[in-house]
């Protein structure tokens, strides 16, 4: 999403780019520990490290960079998808037969936006999300297969899951029995802890140091 948001800006943050693949490529890491296709992400991987470690030592790097921008965005939705197989292949999501409207979004945070659409649009996701996108919004496509994760958030108690519920555009109920128990236990530790973390920082008057979730506070 971020990097998505980068393309549609006519002026380029260099160094706040190299955070934000250095980030994106740990994740990729990870699903890689779990996939059988790491070679999938090794050009664009060395790519970024490349970028961070020689800088100044490479022919036209903002060109590579953005480059590595638009290479990054294609792995990133090949990696959802993948990502997306190994939980239906660990029984993450069970019994799920419902039908999403087309509108369904979640704003994570300011004009930047989740899209969750349907397996129809699986091969276009890259391409519509860009289209959607400009440099007032950011959109990124998911698959719909998604949603349950984000609903399971959103009904939880305390004002963080009320906020992202709130985000939601089509706000659309599900069948808790659509996630595995075990999945669903650590959903809900993670906001619990989230929104303890998060009402500390409001008691205090602290508008710094929100953990997971906390982009969604705001006081």
């Amino acid at each position: 999403m971020r990097l998505t948001k980068i393309l549609n800006n006519e002026v380029i943050n260099i160094a706040n780019v190299l955070c934000i693949l250095h980030s994106f490529s740990y994740s990729i890491i990870k699903i890689n520990n779990i996939t059988d296709y790491p070679s999938k992400s090794d050009g664009t991987l060395s790519v970024i490290k490349s970028l961070r470690n020689d800088w100044h030592n490479l022919a036209n790097p903002e060109k590579i960079l953005v480059t590595c921008i638009k290479n990054s965005i294609t792995l990133g939705y090949t990696y959802l998808l993948m990502f997306m197989k190994f939980l239906e292949s660990q029984d993450i999501y069970q019994n799920i037969n419902t039908t999403y409207p087309d509108d369904l979004t979640l704003e994570l945070f300011e004009n930047h936006y989740i899209k969750f659409v349907s397996v129809s649009q699986y091969s276009d996701m890259e391409s519509s999300a860009i289209k959607s996108s400009n440099s007032l919004k950011s959109f990124v496509h998911i698959p719909d297969f998604f949603y349950p994760h984000f609903y399971h958030l959103s009904i939880q108690n305390g004002e963080l899951p009320i906020v992202i519920k709130g985000k939601i555009n089509s706000f659309t109920t599900i069948s808790e029995k659509s996630l595995s128990s075990r999945y669903k236990k650590v959903l809900t530790n993670k906001i619990n802890l989230a929104e303890k973390n998060a009402q500390f920082l409001k008691f205090n008057n602290l508008k710094k140091g929100l953990i997971r979730y906390g982009f969604h506070l705001r006081y």
